[in-house]
């Protein structure tokens, strides 16, 4: 009795599964959005459909993250803030569930980690727990009301794919590389990209059927990166929107790419990855080239037409007294006058397209030769509350034009390396040489401000020399205007890098020190920060785990940082430096 009744429960639900791949997704039309008096995205049209994997892209500060909270908030029937303005509409099938990973995490939850992400999943544990209770129920008592709950409990947990949740939660966690001893931590103990992996896996076991990432690369390592991209490939019912700046990660997940123009502000749709996106906006921008080429010969051909018809209408008006002739060249004139105001139109109607504003970052001189920068021997570190030694004893040295890679795990101490290097951090006895002739350029990976109401042009003031005029003539080749009215807690923390890369390439420094550079850099900045570093004659030591950037790094030689030990290996080829990421 107790299995037909749940049997035609399930039959059932099958129609509900189908309706709901049917209809799960997003619509916007004429959708429009604002931030301030900051107009973010003109009225446009997208949609998201089940099983869509979208990559959201477009310049930092373009309002890529805005748009994700936005939809976000909509979903939850959150008030948006009071900054924020949308117009249009952006409609939400019933039946979509949306997860959301923010760029920023900050999980407020007292408990441990296990305990957090079973909260996440919450309406499939309870609905687990309900259907042990109805069924131990349903033992004794077989009422209808009782195998009633009982076939609504399995139609939900059906919805949910509730009986594969522990599977689920494991593959999740190991995927991720969260031990089962880490379910026992406390979330107010767990480091920033620790916070990442639970957090990613929270919304990953909150069974949503559409999922929202920003930046989800920034803080994990490459085994975790590596599992996010095959566990987004493998899923073909559910949707993904992502805004990343990793290349690679987009070009393996993604199969649409929505852009926000920075041309005309409206949201363009392209099928296909990242690299097929990008092939075809340079496609478009030719096309557009080719096309005002033609009008610019066009107009050409009007202006001679037009010399050719005042000449002769002159040689009419000058040569010949007969008043027949003089009519002929006014008319001749009447002519010219028209074809001019034609050409005139045929430009105004074509105007020349224009390639991507793109930062330009200046390189300036760096010192030739092959001295020593620094150099160190026997570093060992530990923080004081922790009694986990870090490095091992390791020795290093870096010369003129050397390039070396930094890669490990989460928490392995690279950070905390390239801390010592620049003197942030003093381990004791450790004897750091620097050649005081060297000049050292140091950009963290975390960024903090000490003042985020002070404006643009005062910050770099401070970092800048030269005149005023110099400073705005500077930050406008990085895409900043007026910068005296722009403060520098307005700006997102990529278009904050825009201006620090440009500062410490400009300045020529021996030296550059980079932790995770590539973290919240729009795409187009990551691409110019490639080019910047080919053109670039000084050292470089990198921490990364962005595969495409390691690969143009070009570095000569690799560090790996793992289990409180230093690796160094000399690199022939950059495929070796990304194979060793892959098998940390």
């Amino acid at each position: 009795m107790l299995k037909e009744r749940t049997q035609r429960w399930a039959e059932g639900n099958d129609f509900m599964q189908e309706k709901e791949i049917r209809s799960v997704g997003i619509i916007a039309k004429e959708f429009s959005l604002s931030i301030g008096t900051k107009k973010l995205i003109e009225p446009s049209n997208f949609a998201v459909g089940s099983g869509e994997k979208v990559a959201l892209v477009g310049r930092n500060g373009a309002g890529k993250t805005t748009l994700l909270k936005t939809i976000y908030a909509l979903y939850k029937k959150f008030p948006l803030p009071h900054e924020i303005t949308i117009g249009g509409s952006l409609e939400i099938s019933p039946e979509t569930r949306i997860g959301y990973l923010p760029q920023d995490v900050q999980i407020d939850y007292n408990g441990t980690v296990n305990e957090y992400l079973d909260s996440c999943a919450q309406e499939t544990t309870q609905a687990l727990k309900q259907f042990e209770g109805l069924s131990h129920l349903a033992e004794t008592n077989y009422s209808e009301i009782v195998i009633s709950e009982l076939g609504k409990v399995i139609e939900q947990i059906d919805i949910l794919d509730g009986w594969n949740y522990s599977k689920r939660k494991q593959e999740i966690i190991e995927g991720l590389g969260l031990s089962e001893s880490y379910f026992k931590r406390d979330i107010k103990d767990i480091s920033g990209g620790e916070a990442t992996k639970v957090a990613l896996a929270g919304v990953l076991l909150s069974n949503p059927n559409m999922v929202l990432l920003d930046e989800p690369t920034n803080n994990l390592d490459i085994k975790s990166l590596l599992f996010l991209e095959k566990w987004i490939s493998k899923q073909k019912l559910m949707s993904f929107i992502i805004v990343s700046h990793d290349r690679i990660f987009l070009d393996n997940t993604a199969n649409t790419v929505l852009e926000i123009d920075e041309e005309s502000l409206k949201i363009m749709t392209f099928g296909g990855n990242y690299s097929f996106y990008s092939q075809e906006k340079q496609k478009i921008f030719e096309a557009r080239l080719r096309k005002y080429e033609e009008a610019v010969r066009k107009k050409k051909r009007l202006e001679r037409e037009t010399q050719r018809l005042k000449s002769a209408a002159q040689s009419f008006e000058t040569i010949s007294p007969e008043a027949f002739f003089r009519r002929k060249g006014a008319k001749l004139q009447k002519r010219a006058v028209q074809l001019r105001e034609k050409a005139e139109r045929v430009i105004a109607e074509m105007p020349e397209p224009e390639p991507p504003k793109i930062p330009a970052i200046e390189v300036g001189e760096v010192k030739p030769g092959k001295a020593r920068i620094l150099s160190f021997k026997n570093l060992s570190f530990h923080y004081p509350d922790t009694s986990k030694e870090l490095f091992g004893g390791f020795s290093f040295s870096v010369h003129q034009g050397e390039r070396v890679a930094i890669i490990g795990p989460n928490g392995s101490g690279k950070s905390t390396f390239l801390k010592i290097l620049v003197g942030e951090l003093k381990p004791e006895n450790l004897e750091l040489e620097v050649n005081q002739e060297m000049k050292i350029g140091y950009i963290p990976q975390n960024l903090i401000l000490e003042n985020p109401q002070e404006n643009l042009l005062n910050y770099c003031r401070k970092l800048i020399p030269g005149s005023l005029e110099d400073i705005n003539k500077f930050l406008g080749k990085v895409l900043f205007t007026d910068p005296s009215k722009l403060k520098i807690g307005y700006l997102s923390l990529g278009e904050l890098k825009r201006v620090l890369f440009s500062v410490i390439f400009a300045q020529g420094p021996d030296l550059l020190i980079l932790d995770e550079p590539i973290n919240h850099l729009d795409l187009y900045t990551a691409e110019i920060l490639d080019r910047a570093l080919e053109r670039y004659k000084g050292a470089v030591i990198a921490v990364s785990h962005d595969r495409y950037f390691l690969q143009r790094l070009k570095a000569e030689k690799l560090l790996i940082i793992k289990n409180g030990r230093v690796v160094e290996r000399e690199v022939e080829n950059p495929e070796e430096i990304t194979d060793a990421l892959e098998k940390i």
